[in-house]
C-alpha cells in the first residue's frame, strides 16, 4: 500500500468514497491490500423495499391522446399483416421549450419474429407529419423514452426488454393484447432509471382516450419493413448446384451470412434500438466463422412464455412436458453425434 499511504498524510482507518461505499486498508501474511468494509458511522440501512419504491412527479405532462392514438392505430395496422410476435417501435421526444409537446418518430426498422431492429435513429420519420428524419434527435427535441408493441401477446415487460431499456432511462411502455375484433388492448407502463425499472399505471403517462379518426401518416409505412427473409435448411443434405456438383451445408451458411440486406449478420456489430431481439434461427455448425444460435435467445424466449403463463398451470404443464420430450431427444443425440436434428 505504499502508493496509497503515500498520497494520504495520515491513513485513516475507514476510507470513504463519494460513491463506492467504505474501505480499509487489511494488512495480510503476504501484503496488504483494499477490501470493503461497514460504515461506523452508517446512519441508515436501505433494503430491497425502499429500492424497488418510486413516486411519480405530480406536474408531469402527459403524452396527448390525439398523438398516442396515432401510434395505437400503427400497432394495430400490423396485427393481420405479421405473426402474432411480430414487434414495431417508435421513440418518444418531448419538446425543450415545452414539456406538454410531445413527438413520436419511427426509426427505420426490419422486424421478424418477436423482432425489432435499427441499426440507429439518424433515419426516421414523424409518425404525424411525415417528415423524415436524418438526424438524432432533431433540434429542439430531447429524447424521453419509447414505445414498442407486443402485437397480440400480453402488454409486459420481458427479459430483452430488460436487456436493452435498463439503459435507456425515460419512459417505456408496451402496447399488447391487440383484439381487433373488440378493438380493444392493453398497455405496460413503466419508467427507468440507474439501471432499475419502476412499473407505473399507464395513465399516469399516457391520455389514451379512444380517438378512431386518427391515423399514422402514410410514409410511416415506408420505413418498417416486415417482409419475410428466406430461411435456410440445415442438416447432411446434397442440394443441385449448377446441375454436377452439390451443396454443401457451408454452402448454405454461407448464403445466410450473406443476407446482408436483411442486417441479419454477426458482423453488423451491436445494435442501438432498446428493442432489437435477435431471435432468427441461425444453426449449429462446424466452423467458427459461421453464424451460431445465441444460446441466451432460447433461455429468454423459455422465461418469457412462462411468465405470460404464470396463472395457466394447463399451458405450463404442456411447457414441462415438451422440455422433458426434448431433453430425452438431447441425451440421444449426445450418445449418437452422427445424428443431426433438422
Amino acid at each position: 500500500m505504499t502508493a496509497i499511504t503515500e498520497e494520504i498524510q495520515e491513513v485513516p482507518t475507514i476510507l470513504r468514497t463519494s460513491s463506492d461505499g467504505c474501505f480499509e486498508i487489511y494488512n495480510g501474511v503476504w501484503g496488504s491490500y483494499l477490501r470493503p468494509c461497514f460504515d461506523p458511522e452508517a446512519n441508515v440501512e436501505i433494503t430491497e423495499d425502499h429500492l424497488i419504491k418510486f413516486e411519480l412527479n405530480e406536474n408531469i405532462h402527459r403524452i396527448p391522446a390525439e398523438l398516442w392514438a396515432k401510434w395505437v392505430k400503427l400497432c394495430f395496422y400490423f396485427v393481420d399483416k405479421v405473426e402474432s410476435s411480430v414487434e414495431v417501435s417508435i421513440r418518444i421526444l418531448r419538446s425543450e421549450e415545452d414539456p406538454s409537446q410531445y413527438r413520436f418518430l419511427v426509426p427505420l426498422q426490419k422486424v421478424s419474429g418477436a423482432s425489432v431492429r435499427a441499426n440507429n435513429f439518424d433515419q426516421a420519420v414523424d409518425i404525424e407529419t411525415g417528415e423524415e428524419i436524418t438526424q438524432y434527435p432533431p433540434t429542439g427535441w430531447i429524447p424521453v423514452g419509447s414505445s414498442h408493441s407486443h402485437n397480440t401477446m400480453s402488454a409486459f415487460f420481458s427479459s430483452i426488454d430488460d436487456k436493452y431499456e435498463l439503459d435507456d432511462p425515460g419512459i417505456h411502455l408496451v402496447v399488447g393484447s391487440i383484439d381487433t375484433k373488440n378493438m380493444k388492448y392493453a398497455i405496460a407502463a413503466s419508467v427507468v432509471g440507474n439501471h432499475r425499472r419502476f412499473e407505473v399505471n399507464y395513465d399516469t403517462l399516457v391520455d389514451a382516450t379512444a380517438i378512431p379518426d386518427m391515423s399514422f401518416n402514410d410514409k410511416v409505412l415506408e420505413y418498417v419493413d416486415y417482409s419475410v427473409a428466406p430461411i435456410p435448411v440445415y442438416g447432411k443434405y446434397n442440394f443441385p448446384k449448377n446441375g454436377t456438383t452439390t451443396q454443401t451445408k457451408t454452402d448454405i451458411y454461407q448464403k445466410w451470412d450473406n443476407l446482408k440486406s436483411w442486417g441479419w449478420s454477426d458482423t453488423d456489430g451491436d445494435y442501438t434500438d432498446p428493442f432489437y431481439w435477435n431471435d432468427e434461427y441461425k444453426g449449429t455448425s462446424s466452423s467458427e466463422d459461421e453464424p451460431k444460435l445465441k444460446l441466451w435467445t432460447v433461455v429468454d424466449t423459455l422465461k418469457d412464455y412462462a411468465n405470460q403463463n404464470a396463472n395457466d398451470p394447463n399451458r405450463l404443464n404442456l411447457l414441462k412436458d415438451e422440455l422433458n420430450d426434448f431433453l430425452i431427444d438431447l441425451d440421444v443425440l449426445m450418445e449418437k453425434s452422427d445424428i443431426v436434428l433438422v
